[in-house]
């Protein structure tokens, strides 16, 4: 595991260029840079992460077209609203694809969003690369992400 500060120059730049590879596809969408590379501050293991938001209607047919040009990744986390792809082995790159709107859509960006703008969010997930089993690590950071989600969408009364 290593700091994100060294990698978000590379990552932005992966991200351009999967800009550039998808427009050549003839598929639109927003791509984002999510991930333990999108930011300094944080760790990861070096992957680059990507989310491509796509309008509803052209979800499918942007799953089935990303399906014949990357492989797909975790067909088992596969749901109406997410598809997962490898762009790059090497690196590893990965592309999640989400609907606009759909709940899985609005998790990936709220959390992102809450992580860039808060340095103790930043530290817990830190902490939860450093302290979780292998094993247990892909459960945790699930929790860690919803439970994010769900108390920055309570009213701060609530709180």
């Amino acid at each position: 595991m290593i700091a994100s500060a060294g990698l978000v120059r590379r990552a932005r730049l992966i991200c351009r260029q999967e800009r550039v590879r998808l427009d050549g596809l003839g598929i639109g969408g927003e791509l984002r840079l999510v991930g333990g590379s999108s930011m300094p501050g944080l760790l990861t293991y070096g992957d680059v992460d990507l989310l491509l938001r796509v309008p509803p209607p052209q979800f499918g047919d942007v799953t089935q077209r990303l399906a014949a040009a990357y492989q797909p990744r975790l067909h088992s986390a596969w749901s109406d609203s997410m598809s997962l792809f490898l762009v790059d082995a090497s690196v590893p790159v990965e592309l999640a694809v989400t609907p606009l709107g759909s709940a899985q859509d609005r998790h990936f960006v709220r959390a992102w969003e809450l992580l860039a703008a808060r340095s103790d969010l930043r530290e817990r997930y830190n902490r939860l690369k450093l302290e979780s089993p292998p094993a247990e690590y892909a459960t945790r950071k699930g929790r860690f992400f919803s439970e994010l989600v769900e108390d920055a969408s309570e009213p701060p009364a609530a709180r």
